[in-house]
């Protein structure tokens, strides 16, 4: 029995409930009141995120609320972003662009480069977007994390394998129409909670464009049945 519990703990997906307490770091609103409320209270503002979902679909604009509650003067540092993160696009999303750093990393080295800056004691935000991120890695970064009062956040595709992970936090984002839905897999401070649905707007969003097609488009036929 004794060994069968031994293998139990080792799982990375297992938590002991004083490892819970311990843990507990303060929670970052999200914005959004249905999400927050299966959250407990928001983002632990230290300890890492897991977020599944495709690059690119709206994934920072899901975290701007949070973004603004990020302690002043610290750094942001971006991992392997799959687009151009500009500077009127951070000042929109929440962020001074002078305290953002982008950084570009091999596959094999982007659970070493989120560690120095974990490490570094400059960062309060590291996003990472990687392939796959194995339990032994996850774990040095949670402790780290949390050690260092830092928020990672890891983006993985859908597609790749997720493993259990020892982490304060694991989702999977999919958009939806006219807003998002979020199965939380795994949280400290409670149960999973899954088809979370939020209304949202993403920054930046086409509804300019989409407009101006729409008046475009009418053109001809107004123009029409003033011929007519």
């Amino acid at each position: 029995m004794a060994n069968s519990l031994s293998l139990v703990e080792m799982h990375p997906g297992v938590w002991r409930g004083s490892q819970a307490q311990m843990k507990q770091s303060r929670l970052l609103a999200t914005g959004f009141t249905h999400f927050d409320s299966a959250l407990s209270g928001g983002f632990p503002a230290s300890g890492v995120i897991r977020i599944v979902c495709l690059p690119g679909c709206g994934e920072l604009s899901f975290l701007k609320y949070v973004f603004n509650s990020l302690q002043p003067e610290t750094l942001a540092v971006f991992i392997n972003a799959p687009g151009m993160l500009t500077a009127p696009w951070l000042n929109r999303t929440g962020l001074n662009p002078s305290d953002c750093k982008l950084v570009t990393a091999p596959d094999d080295l982007c659970g070493w480069a989120t560690e120095e800056a974990i490490k570094s004691d400059a960062c309060s935000l590291v996003c990472c977007w990687t392939k796959s991120i194995l339990p032994g890695q996850a774990r040095r970064l949670q402790v780290a994390a949390a050690q260092h009062e830092c928020m990672v956040v890891l983006f993985e595709h859908p597609e790749n394998i997720q493993h259990p992970l020892p982490i304060a936090l694991d989702l999977l984002f999919m958009p939806a129409t006219e807003g998002f839905e979020v199965n939380i897999n795994k949280q400290l401070k409670g149960w999973p909670v899954r088809g979370v649905k939020e209304r949202f707007k993403y920054t930046p969003d086409n509804s300019a464009i989409a407009s101006a097609m729409s008046r475009f488009n009418r053109l001809p036929e107004q123009d029409g049945a003033r011929h007519g």
